[in-house]
């Protein structure tokens, strides 16, 4: 016998999952992609985890390939990203916002790699090459709106129009690196 998950909405694009166990299928992966392309932000995650104050944040998150990330790190955290879906590079940023390595990870069956840990602090960023990206992603908790610094170099993301720009840039940026067979620069 199956158990069939349930979701209720906490915000615009987040959904948290409710009960003693938590099982995804494809049709919520399709719920959630849908609630994505439904977002302003133009992504969504159901969050797993119990509370903000949890130590380890499970979320599935589906990001559109036109949702623009505000490039950042966290303090004192780390975390992964297993693909679920699609496929996108994350970029990672010097302190001056210069491009320092990109790391293309994509769905099982490709030859890309399918899981990635970001460590120490690092600037970053997803940019989705899909039309919509999925992952599961773990962090430790509690969650703590401070141990997230936005980049100061990067635009807003209430800023529409300078994030846009600032993401096709960062893409055709991109386009002029050589990716080596891991999918990886440097």
């Amino acid at each position: 016998m199956s158990m069939k998950s349930a979701f209720v909405c906490r915000a615009d694009g987040v959904y948290d999952a409710v009960g003693p166990r938590i099982a995804i299928d494809a049709d919520n992966i399709s719920c959630l992609c849908q609630w994505a392309r439904e977002a302003l932000r133009q992504r969504a995650r159901i969050c797993i985890h119990e509370s903000a104050d949890a130590a380890v944040h499970e979320m599935m998150i589906a990001v559109c390939g036109t949702s623009y990330i505000h490039p950042h790190r966290h303090t004192h955290k780390m975390e992964s990203f297993h693909v679920v879906g699609g496929c996108a590079d994350v970029v990672f940023f010097d302190h001056a916002g210069g491009i320092e390595a990109v790391q293309r990870i994509a769905a099982p069956g490709s030859s890309l790699p399918f899981y990635l840990s970001v460590r120490n602090n690092a600037w970053h960023t997803v940019l989705p090459r899909s039309d919509v990206f999925v992952i599961h992603e773990v962090t430790n908790g509690p969650f703590v709106p401070a141990q997230t610094e936005l980049a100061p170099w990067a635009p807003a993301e209430d800023d529409r129009r300078a994030a846009n720009a600032y993401r096709e840039a960062l893409k055709l940026q991109l386009e002029s690196l050589s990716m080596n067979t891991n999918g990886n620069t440097k």
